[in-house]
C-alpha cells in the first residue's frame, strides 16, 4: 500500500496540473515554457513534501506532552491545510484523520484568527452581550404563542444569581425562535446515563450539523455533563461547557473548515 504522503504528494501534484493547465488561454508547447512547468512542477513537489513532512511532524508533537512546537508547525501547515479544505474539499473525517490537532478550542480559536484577524470567544462573548438587553426587550415585547414561548423561556432570567452562562442561552434559544427556525433541528438535548456517550454518537452519526447539550442527572442545567458538536456524524470538539460556548466554537469551525 502506498505511504499516505506520497498518496497525497500525487494528489497535489495532480490537481497542480490541473490548474496549471486549466486556465481558458490556449497552451502552446514551447521547450522553454514545457522546462518551466517541469521546473515549476518539482518546485511544488519540493514544497508539498516538505509540507508533509511538517504535518507528520506536528501529529508527532500533538502525542507529546506540555509540547511547544505545535503553535509553530499549525501556523507554517496553514496554507497546507487550507489547500486540503478549499481546495480539495476533503470530507470531515479525512481532515480529523490529517490535521486531528485542529480539532481542539484553543487551535480552533488559533485558526479563526489566522483567517479573520479577530480573536474569537472573547469577540463572540462580548457582542452577544452587548446586543442580549435589546434582544430580552424585543422577545419581551412579542405577542401570541411566539411571545408566550420567550417570556417562558426568560422567566428563569428572575433567579437571582442566575450565571452568564444561563443567560446567553436564553437569549440564544430565543432568539433561534424568534427568526422562525426550529432549536431542535440544530440543538440536541440528551439526558445523562451510563451509556449516554454511545447513544450520542448513535443518535448523531446522520447528523450533518447538531450541537448537544448532555444534562446532569439531577437535571442542572447549570453544569452539564458534556457540551459538543458533531459535523458530519463525527464529535469534532466536546467538553465545551455551556451553550453559548458551543455556538462560539461552531462559528470557528465554520470558517476552520469552510462551511461559510
Amino acid at each position: 500500500m502506498m505511504p499516505e504522503s506520497s498518496r497525497q504528494t500525487q494528489l497535489y501534484a495532480a490537481s497542480d496540473k490541473h490548474c496549471a493547465h486549466g486556465k481558458s488561454a490556449p497552451h502552446v508547447e514551447t521547450k522553454q515554457g514545457k522546462h518551466h512547468d517541469e521546473k515549476h512542477q518539482e518546485n511544488s513537489l519540493k514544497i508539498l513534501e516538505q509540507h508533509e513532512l511538517d504535518r507528520d511532524q506536528l501529529i508527532a508533537e500533538s502525542k507529546k506532552k506540555d509540547s511547544t512546537a505545535i503553535k509553530d508547525l499549525m501556523c507554517r501547515t496553514f496554507e497546507h491545510r487550507r489547500h486540503d479544505v478549499i481546495s480539495l474539499q476533503m470530507s470531515i473525517e479525512d481532515i480529523k484523520d490529517r490535521w486531528p490537532v485542529l480539532f481542539d478550542v484553543s487551535q480552533v480559536s488559533a485558526e479563526f484568527q489566522r483567517i479573520t484577524t479577530l480573536n474569537l470567544e472573547p469577540k463572540f462573548m462580548s457582542m452577544l452581550d452587548f446586543y442580549s438587553p435589546k434582544l430580552l426587550s424585543m422577545f419581551q415585547g412579542e405577542k401570541g404563542a411566539v411571545g408566550e414561548r420567550h417570556r417562558a423561556k426568560m422567566s428563569i432570567l428572575l433567579q437571582i444569581g442566575i450565571p452568564i452562562q444561563r443567560k446567553r442561552e436564553v437569549v440564544i434559544r430565543c432568539l433561534i425562535n424568534h427568526l422562525g427556525e426550529d432549536a431542535s433541528a440544530l440543538i440536541k438535548d440528551f439526558e445523562d446515563a451510563a451509556d449516554a456517550p454511545v447513544s450520542v454518537q448513535e443518535e448523531l452519526a446522520e447528523e450533518v450539523m447538531k450541537m448537544y447539550l448532555l444534562q446532569n442527572q439531577d437535571g442542572s442545567v447549570d453544569e452539564r455533563t458534556d457540551v459538543g458538536i458533531v459535523i458530519e456524524g463525527i464529535p469534532v470538539l466536546r467538553s465545551l461547557g455551556d451553550l453559548s460556548r458551543a455556538c462560539c466554537y461552531l462559528l470557528g469551525l465554520t470558517y476552520a473548515l469552510d462551511w461559510i
